[in-house]
């Protein structure tokens, strides 16, 4: 059976890279939702597609889904948080199908950056206003930010992540390097991960947990 848990470790790695160099694009530059007409814009500059994926509350602590909010968003805006209660419902996993839930152990941000994988999307952007935050989900972004990781920045991103996150080592870093565009070859007690002329070559523990990442050349076949 899948979990929340589960699906948010396959694709938090691609998620955590996209949200940095989003971050890194748009930096102070203020931000502007037109959600009628499914936008957002960063300054003058930069004016990207949006779909309302769902908010928090300060207030209460929880999650509500765009597809279940009443304040008669057009329907457009809301086809990413139905395709998400679609899959939570196929998958069984209650907290992408239920209206309303509450946070915790699962963060907001959890919740947008699994979204972002199970749709394939760019990457989310949080919104804050009174009392809570809004999450969109962003398409129709530059190269620099939905681009694979540089070679040189994926040990360094994963250990990153690892120290931020308590999540299976294996299943994250196996997700992670696939959805990268490495081609994984597995086995029990570790991994290899090769794409173009770099190689990663991982061991695991008996609980999955990484202890050793070893980046290599390889000759070109």
């Amino acid at each position: 059976m899948t979990s929340f848990l589960d699906v948010f470790t396959q694709h938090l790695g691609t998620s955590y890279a996209r949200q940095l160099a989003l971050a890194d694009l748009v930096g102070d530059r203020p931000w502007s939702a037109d959600l009628d007409a499914g936008t957002i814009s960063f300054g003058d500059e930069f004016v990207f597609q949006a779909q309302f994926l769902g908010s928090r509350s300060n207030i209460d602590d929880t999650w509500l889904w765009g597809w279940g909010n009443h304040h008669g968003y057009a329907p457009a805006v809301l086809e990413a948080s139905i395709k998400i209660q679609a899959f939570g419902e196929v998958q069984d996993i209650s907290e992408l199908m239920d209206r309303k839930f509450k946070l915790g152990p699962i963060t907001d941000h959890m919740v947008a950056m699994a979204c972002r994988g199970i749709l394939d999307g760019d990457c989310y952007y949080r919104a804050p206003y009174d009392d809570g935050a809004a999450f969109l989900l962003l398409a129709g972004l530059p190269p620099e930010v939905t681009q694979p990781v540089a070679q040189e920045r994926v040990s360094p991103l994963l250990i990153e992540i690892l120290s931020s996150f308590h999540v299976n080592h294996r299943l994250l870093a196996e997700s992670f390097l696939a959805e990268q565009g490495f081609v994984i070859d597995t086995r029990e007690d570790g991994a290899e991960a090769t794409r173009g002329n770099t190689r990663f070559i991982m061991t695991f523990d008996h609980l999955d947990r990484i202890t050793s990442i070893e980046g290599k050349l390889v000759p070109h076949p």
